[in-house]
């Protein structure tokens, strides 16, 4: 299983943090946790892509417990409906931020 995916309560968690922390997110206290970039492994994103009865994928922006912003990628269907299935949902997330995973060419 790629190392991308987590589970719905962690992004629930990371997505919850985010809006409530949203209009402090310009403060000094969360200096450095907004990022160039994330980069995940294309197997992962392929996987989400696969889920039966997906048409479409969403990206939620959600907040570490390092305060860091995260991109959730959940799976979508015809009705426009993330796809969630407890425990069986394939959520992607814990890709690798830049800085400091930065590609020598960052556009």
């Amino acid at each position: 299983m790629p190392s991308n995916f987590i589970t719905l309560t962690e992004a629930q968690d990371l997505t919850s943090r985010f809006r409530n922390e949203l209009d402090d997110m310009l403060t000094t206290s969360f200096e450095g946790s907004l990022p160039y970039a994330e980069t995940f492994d294309a197997s992962a994103i392929t996987d989400l892509l696969n889920q039966d009865g997906c048409t479409q994928f969403r990206a939620y922006f959600g907040m570490d417990e390092n305060n860091k912003v995260r991109l959730v990628f959940t799976a979508v269907d015809a009705q426009g409906e993330d796809i969630l299935d407890g425990s069986n949902s394939i959520i992607v997330e814990n890709g690798k931020l830049c800085p400091d995973n930065c590609p020598t060419n960052l556009l």
